[in-house]
């Protein structure tokens, strides 16, 4: 009996000490964050917020169909915005650039990263002869390996 109710009570701290953790996935950002947030983004309902290891929140939200996360300080302070893209959404000077650099490349996932401190770029995800490949671009068609 004794041994039954030591398990119970090992289970039980073992549930109460993964409750925080638990929560992480959907939490309340701070104030500052949200009103950061809706200022931007006023016709946006339904985003969920995420707190990251940095201490910074983000906000996951679909708009325009597209993925869109939004990342802040825990002061409110703008960080990043990346929204998935289809190959299709991409600018032309890109389906260009890829072409020439890759001949033959497929596109198999984009990301449009936006930072307060460097122009807009592009995290893609590409095929070439059957191997995997990620680079940076820009809008310009610059790509970096």
């Amino acid at each position: 009996m004794i041994a039954m109710k030591k398990i119970g009570l090992c289970v039980l701290l073992a549930i109460v000490a993964a409750l925080p953790v638990m929560g992480q996935g959907h939490a309340k950002a701070p104030d500052a964050v949200v009103q950061a947030f809706s200022q931007t983004y006023q016709q946006v309902t339904g985003e969920t917020w995420h707190k990251m290891a940095s201490g910074n929140w983000y906000a996951d939200l679909s708009q325009d169909s597209l993925h869109t996360k939004v990342e802040y300080t825990p002061e409110g302070s703008w960080v990043a915005t990346r929204t998935a893209l289809d190959a299709a959404r991409l600018p032309d000077t890109l389906h260009t650039a890829i072409q020439q650099q890759f001949p033959g490349a497929t596109i198999e996932q984009a990301t449009r990263i936006q930072r307060a401190d460097v122009a807009p770029y592009y995290n893609i995800s590409l095929t070439v002869a059957g191997t995997e490949k990620d680079i940076l671009a820009n809008d310009q068609g610059t790509i970096t390996e």
